[in-house]
């Protein structure tokens, strides 16, 4: 899952099965900001086998920013409409 700092942030689980000798390999991590506010992605988590790890994405050589920081608006009201025409 994402590793976040600032509003309040449900990450969603993933899994994924990778091949042998995939080399680089696209993986998407989703998850739901519970609030507005600012939030920012500081890199990820995974669990394979039991081992857990933590993956800062300040850590990593080849990005060249410690955290994407995102501005997370109010949710919008629900409108809904019925109607009979005529």
């Amino acid at each position: 899952g994402l590793l976040t700092s600032g509003v309040e942030f449900e990450s969603l689980p993933a899994a994924l099965s990778l091949p042998a000798e995939s080399g680089l390999y696209p993986v998407t991590l989703v998850g739901v900001p519970r609030t507005a506010g600012n939030i920012t992605v500081n890199g990820y988590h995974t669990s394979v086998f039991g081992v857990t790890s933590d993956c800062l994405l300040e850590g990593l050589p080849s990005v060249r920013t410690s955290g994407c920081m995102v501005e997370v608006i109010p949710s919008l009201p629900r409108l809904q409409l019925s109607t009979s025409l005529p």
